[in-house]
């Protein structure tokens, strides 16, 4: 993301994920191509119903709202990205897609890489916002703190006090965390050693 403000405010990278599927044939439709008509003889946009982009492509008819933003030069369109040799599976394209690794199985999505580099040290929770039950594999990664919003209208931001207590809480469990997974790591490949028995529970209270 570029730095530069826009208007007198940070640019901010929005990412539209159509999980379920998406025709791009149908959505950017090259309705002079007669390729298109011939191996598509039900399942296509007659000429009369997109709205045209140029002498060669145009949109779905439903799509108003974004051929009014592409007149207005806020909409851009990348034909064919792709990566050499894709995978069939549909399971590994999803990995590839949401890892951006072709040539091996990653766990560390590509937004949370760049999440990573806007907020190296973590500090803004807010540096990342999905909006949807769930978090999208492209934003998981270990360490890059998201938040995830459900419900739009049940959100809110906590008061400048109680977000850095937040986060305070939020760094604390995240250590537990790390130390837990460690106990348990040494634990199954040593047994349980005397002293952890004798441990007293952590305390999660913030200060």
């Amino acid at each position: 993301m570029a730095d530069t403000p826009i208007n007198g405010n940070a640019p901010t990278l929005v990412v539209l994920q159509l999980t379920g599927a998406n025709d791009y044939l149908n959505t950017v439709v090259p309705y002079t191509n007669p390729l298109y008509y011939d191996n598509r003889p039900t399942l296509h946009i007659a000429p009369e119903q997109v709205l045209p982009i140029d002498d060669k492509v145009g949109f779905h008819p439903h799509m108003q709202t974004i051929k009014r933003l592409y007149d207005a030069g806020k909409v851009a369109i990348i034909h064919g990205i792709g990566y050499p040799n894709p995978n069939y599976s549909h399971f590994r394209s999803m990995d590839i897609w949401d890892t951006c690794e072709p040539d091996k199985v990653s766990t560390e999505g590509w937004l949370g890489k760049v999440v990573r580099d806007l907020d190296p040290q973590a500090e803004n929770v807010l540096t990342a916002v999905n909006f949807g039950r769930g978090l999208p594999r492209a934003l998981a990664l270990s360490g890059v703190p998201v938040a995830s919003v459900a419900q739009l209208d049940t959100y809110g931001v906590l008061t400048t006090s109680l977000g850095q207590r937040a986060r305070r809480l939020w760094r604390r469990s995240r250590a537990c965390t790390a130390a837990a997974t460690a106990e348990k790591r040494c634990c199954a490949i040593w047994g349980r050693p005397a002293w952890m028995r004798r441990r007293a529970p952590t305390s999660y209270a913030l200060p």
